[in-house]
C-alpha cells in the first residue's frame, strides 16, 4: 500500500516532466499521458479509500528532508479518511476535465504546454492534500498557487489574461505570508512541523500567549497561528477580503475555470481548517471571525451573481458563495458538513462549468446571455445538462445544508445557541442563490448570427459520456442527503471532530420535510421570480420613490462588485505607486543619484590628482630620466670606440696590469 499511497500523487507529476521535456514531440497526442496518469491516481486512490476504511490510516515515512541540530523535517504521506475523500474527488474531477479538454483545446498552439501544467496542477493539489507535515504543505500550497498562475495566465499573449494571473499571483502571496508566519510560529511553540503531533499537543499549549505587542499586550498562540493560518486559507479560496482574483481568473480557458473552480485550488483552503480543526476548537476568536468572515462572503457573492450579466462572472461568484457556506460551516464546528459540501460542490460546479463552455460557444461571441429577448421555448434541448447543473447548485444549499439534525442552518440558528446574524444570513443567501442559478438557467438561449464563432467542442457522443457521467454524479451527490446524512458523520467521524452545537443527526430524521422545503421553495420562487418579472414590465412608469431611489443605489453598487476593486484601487494601489513615484522622485534621484554622482566627481577628481602629481610628477620623471641616463652612458661608450690601434693597445695593457694586480693581491 506504500508504493500505492505514493505513486497516486507521482503519476501526475511524472507526467508533466514527460511532456516538458517530450511535449514537441508528442504534440496533438500530449493528451494521451496526462489521461492515463490521471485514470491511473483515481485508480488508486479508490483502492486507498477502500484500504483506510477496512485498515485505517495510512502513514508512509519518505525520508529526513533537513536535519539540523534541534531542526529536523520529515518528509511523509498521510493518508485518512479525510485524505480519501479529497484524492477521489481531485483525481475524478481532474480526469473528467481533462477529458473535456481533449477536444476543446484542438488545435491550440499550446496543447501540450496546456496538459502538462494540469498534470503539475494535480499532482501538486494531491501532494498538499496527503503531506503530514506544514512545511512539505506549504512547498505544495506554493506550487497550486504557481500553477494557478500559468492557468488563469494560459493565453498570455492577451493583456486581460496576464494581468489575471498576475493579480491572482499577488493576492495569493499576501495569504501564503500568513500561512508562512504560521508555520513559523508552530515550530517555536510546538518544536515540530508533524502535523499529527501539533494535533495531539495542541490542547497542552491552549493557555500559552505570545507577546505580540510587547509591553502592551499579548496574544492566545493558538489563537494568533489559527489566525494566520486563516488568512492563507480565505486568500486560496476567495473569501473577503481576497476574493477579487477569483472573477478575473474567468479569462483561462473554460477547462482551467472548472479545474480551479470545482475540486483544486479554492477548496485547498477549506481543507487546510479541516485538517487542522483541532487547533480551531481550541481557538473561539479565531472560529467567530472564520463563521463572520464566511457568511459574509456567501451573502455578498449572492447578491452580485443576481445582478451579473456575464455567466462566466456569475459561476466565479457562485463559487464564492458556496464556499463562504464551507466556511461559515467550519466556523460553527461542523466540519464534516463543509467537507460534505465540498465534495457536492465540486460535482455539480465542474458540470456546470463545463456545460457552461458548451452554452458560451454556442451563442454569437459573447456571453451576456441576460440581455437578448428570449424565444418561444423555455429551454433549448442542447442545454438539457447546463439546467441539470443549475439546478443542482440551486438546490444544494436547502439540501445539505438542512440535511440531517447537524445541518448548518440548525447550527446558526438562535433556537441552538447559534448567532442570529448567521441564521438569517445563511437563508437570505440560500434564497438568492436558487433566484439567479433560476434567472441563468432560464436565460442560456441558443442564439445565431452573423459573428457566432465556430464551435470547438467535444462530439456529441464524447459530450454526452462525458457531460452524462457528471450529471450522474451530480445527481448522486447532490441529493445522498435524502438517504440519511448520518452516514457521511459516521464514515468522517475518526478524521473530523463533531459540531460543537446542535442536535446529533438520525437517518430519517427530517428526510420529507426536507424534500419538501426544496421542491416548494424551488417552484415558489421560480413562480415569484416570472410574476415579478411580468409586473415589472407591465409596470407604468412612474416617479421614483424613496424605496425605488435606494434600490437604484443598491442595485448599482452590487451591479459593481461593490466597489471592492475600485476601493483597493484608492486605498492601496495608488497611494503604493504614489509613494513609489515620491521615492523614486526624490530619495531615488535626490539622495541616491546625488550621491553616486558625488563619489563618481569625487572619483574623477582624485583621478585627476593622482594623474597630475603621481603620474607626471614621480613615475613620468623617473622614466625619463632613466632614459637620459642610459642615452648619456651609451654616448661616452660610443666615444671610446674611435678605432686608433694605441687605445686598443693601452686598454689591453692596463687590463693585463688590472688582471696581474688582482692575482697578486689575492695570493
Amino acid at each position: 500500500m506504500t508504493l500505492a499511497c505514493l505513486a497516486i500523487p507521482v503519476l501526475p507529476l511524472l507526467a508533466f516532466i514527460a511532456l516538458l521535456l517530450g511535449g514537441h514531440w508528442l504534440r496533438g497526442r500530449s493528451h494521451a499521458v496526462a489521461l492515463a496518469a490521471a485514470g491511473m491516481s483515481f485508480a488508486l486512490s479508490v483502492a486507498a479509500a477502500v484500504e483506510v476504511v477496512s485498515s485505517g490510516p495510512v502513514h508512509v515515512a519518505l525520508y529526513t528532508w533537513i536535519g539540523s541540530g534541534s531542526f529536523v523535517v520529515r518528509l511523509g504521506l498521510f493518508v485518512d479518511r479525510l485524505t480519501v475523500v479529497m484524492l477521489v474527488m481531485v483525481t475524478a474531477v481532474s480526469g473528467i476535465v481533462q477529458s473535456y479538454s481533449v477536444r476543446y483545446m484542438q488545435g491550440d498552439a499550446g496543447y501540450s504546454r496546456f496538459f502538462a501544467c494540469v498534470s503539475l496542477f494535480t499532482g501538486s493539489m494531491l501532494m498538499l492534500v496527503m503531506s503530514d507535515n506544514l512545511l512539505m504543505m506549504f512547498v505544495f500550497w506554493e506550487a497550486v498557487g504557481l500553477c494557478s498562475y500559468l492557468l488563469i495566465g494560459f493565453t498570455y499573449e492577451r493583456k486581460a489574461a496576464g494581468d489575471a494571473a498576475v493579480k491572482a499571483f499577488w493576492v495569493n502571496r499576501i495569504g501564503d505570508a500568513g500561512f508562512l508566519l504560521a508555520v513559523m510560529l508552530a515550530w517555536t511553540t510546538f518544536g515540530t512541523l508533524d502535523s499529527l503531533a501539533i494535533m495531539r499537543e495542541a490542547g497542552r499549549h491552549a493557555g500559552d500567549t505570545v507577546a505580540l505587542f510587547g509591553t502592551l499586550g499579548s496574544v492566545n498562540t493558538l489563537t494568533l497561528i489559527t489566525l494566520l493560518f486563516l488568512c492563507g486559507a480565505l486568500a486560496k479560496s476567495a473569501q473577503l477580503p481576497f476574493h477579487v482574483w477569483l472573477p478575473n481568473a474567468m479569462e483561462a480557458p473554460t477547462p482551467v475555470s472548472a479545474l480551479i473552480h470545482a475540486a483544486t485550488m479554492v477548496t485547498a483552503g477549506v481543507f487546510l481548517i479541516a485538517r487542522f480543526a483541532p487547533l480551531f476548537d481550541l481557538a473561539p476568536v479565531t472560529l467567530n471571525v472564520l463563521a463572520f468572515v464566511g457568511a459574509g462572503s456567501a451573502f455578498f457573492a449572492a447578491a452580485v451573481s443576481m445582478v451579473q450579466t456575464d455567466i462566466k462572472r456569475i459561476l466565479a461568484y457562485s463559487t464564492m458563495c458556496q464556499l463562504g457556506y464551507m466556511m461559515l460551516a467550519c466556523g460553527l464546528g461542523a466540519y464534516g458538513l463543509a467537507i460534505f459540501h465540498l465534495v457536492a460542490h465540486a460535482a455539480f460546479k465542474s458540470l456546470l462549468f463545463l456545460t457552461a463552455g458548451t452554452a458560451i460557444e454556442g451563442v454569437a461571441a459573447h456571453e451576456a446571455l441576460m440581455e437578448s429577448e428570449r424565444p418561444g421555448r423555455w429551454l433549448p434541448a442542447r442545454f438539457w445538462l447546463l439546467w441539470i447543473s443549475g439546478v443542482a447548485l440551486a438546490a444544494m444549499p436547502p439540501l445539505v445544508l438542512l440535511s440531517g439534525g447537524k445541518g448548518l442552518f440548525h447550527l446558526a440558528s438562535p433556537a441552538d445557541h447559534g448567532h442570529p446574524v448567521f441564521w438569517a444570513l445563511a437563508w437570505a443567501t440560500a434564497l438568492m442563490t436558487i433566484v439567479y442559478l433560476l434567472r441563468l438557467i432560464g436565460t442560456a438561449e441558443l442564439r445565431s448570427g452573423v459573428d457566432a464563432t465556430p464551435l470547438r467542442l467535444l462530439s456529441p457522443r464524447a459530450l454526452g459520456f462525458v457531460g452524462g457521467t457528471a450529471g450522474v454524479v451530480v445527481l448522486a451527490t447532490v441529493w445522498s442527503p435524502l438517504a440519511g446524512w448520518a452516514w457521511f458523520e459516521r464514515f468522517m467521524a475518526s478524521a473530523l471532530p463533531s459540531p460543537l452545537r446542535g442536535a446529533s443527526p438520525t437517518t430519517a430524521e427530517g428526510t420529507l420535510a426536507l424534500a419538501a422545503v426544496t421542491v416548494a421553495a424551488l417552484t415558489f420562487l421560480a413562480a415569484a421570480w416570472g410574476g415579478l418579472r411580468a409586473a415589472l414590465r407591465r409596470r407604468v412608469a412612474a416617479a421614483p420613490g424613496l424605496w425605488e431611489r435606494w434600490g437604484a443605489t443598491a442595485y448599482v453598487v452590487v451591479l459593481n462588485r461593490g466597489y471592492v476593486d475600485e476601493i483597493y484601487q484608492a486605498a492601496l494601489v495608488r497611494p503604493t505607486l504614489s509613494l513609489a513615484r515620491w521615492l523614486s522622485d526624490s530619495f531615488d534621484a535626490g539622495v541616491i543619484d546625488r550621491a553616486v554622482n558625488g563619489i563618481g566627481e569625487a572619483s574623477e577628481h582624485f583621478g585627476r590628482w593622482l594623474s597630475e602629481s603621481i603620474d607626471l610628477g614621480v613615475i613620468d620623471r623617473a622614466v625619463d630620466g632613466f632614459g637620459a641616463a642610459v642615452t648619456s652612458v651609451g654616448r661616452w661608450m660610443r666615444q671610446m670606440q674611435r678605432g686608433q690601434f694605441h687605445d686598443y693597445a693601452i686598454a689591453v695593457l692596463l687590463g693585463v696590469i688590472l688582471i696581474l694586480g688582482f692575482y697578486l693581491a689575492a695570493g
